[in-house]
């Protein structure tokens, strides 16, 4: 359980919080979404934070694999709740009174260490839907939706704990999303021009 805690820990690390805080003065938690991720960092107007914010949350993903595969693979149980462990710790922060991100920056370093071709589809994904859509929120579902039908291709029945815990992670990002999905369906999210 030790491994757990460190791994909700590593992901409860608020790097959008942190970067706005120290480079532009403000909260991020009081602009646009109100969110600590990657896309509303980019509403202060800085990609440079947006895009280290998607980073290092990735980061995050991918040091939680590393330390769930070298301690726990054996365990298959403790390994797929310590990979959902660093999704939960990105979404509800210890730090912030568990108000986070939504774990789509996150999820994509987990990918990265487990599976580099699902994570190069899923980005890949996520590029080609931002591009036409520039609306964040669709292109993470959809990246994230593609990634499932492709852990689950590719990894079911074989390695059944990994796919259970992508389908947990998929579900924690539907349930961060709601009010995306809300705004999608009426027409009106907001995209970047």
């Amino acid at each position: 359980m030790l491994y757990v805690l460190i791994n909700y820990l590593l992901g409860s690390i608020p790097f959008g919080f942190l970067l706005v805080k120290i480079f532009q003065k403000s909260d991020i938690r009081e602009i646009g979404s109100k969110n600590i991720g990657a896309t509303n960092v980019m509403r202060t107007g800085s990609k440079i934070l947006a895009l280290f914010t998607f980073v290092l949350d990735a980061i995050k993903g991918t040091l939680a694999a590393y330390i769930s595969t070298k301690y726990l693979y054996d365990n298959q149980a403790l390994f797929s709740i310590s990979i959902i462990a660093v999704i939960i710790g990105h979404m509800f922060p210890v730090w912030l009174k568990f108000k986070g991100g939504k774990g789509i920056s996150t999820n994509f370093g987990v990918m990265l260490y487990l599976s580099p071709f699902v994570f190069l589809i899923s980005l890949l994904t996520w590029l080609g839907i931002f591009k036409f859509t520039k609306i964040s929120s669709i292109s993470g579902l959809s990246a994230m939706t593609i990634s499932s039908i492709i852990v689950g291709i590719n990894l079911f029945p074989n390695y059944s704990h990994l796919f259970q815990s992508y389908l947990v992670i998929s579900l924690l990002i539907i349930f961060k999303h709601k009010e995306n999905i809300i705004r999608l369906t009426n027409g009106n999210e907001k995209s970047f021009k």
